[in-house]
């Protein structure tokens, strides 16, 4: 999964937690979010989806000869 980061923001204060997943795109995108979420134990007070989140991934296909 080359190029794909998760950036996840604690506030200090609050305890709040934000995540930022870049390079995920649908599916895979949840399935992050979801794992991450329950590792943390928490609960998902809102959820913004980026333009990625509806992009198909692409697949790139490398032949030797």
């Amino acid at each position: 999964m080359a190029g794909e980061i998760a950036i996840v923001t604690i506030d200090p204060e609050t305890g709040d937690v934000e995540l930022d997943l870049k390079g995920f795109h649908g599916k895979g995108c949840h399935a992050v979010q979801e794992s991450i979420t329950k590792a943390l134990g928490g609960d998902v007070t809102a959820t913004k989806q980026k333009p990625e989140y509806h992009e198909l991934p692409t697949k790139t296909t490398c032949i030797t000869r």
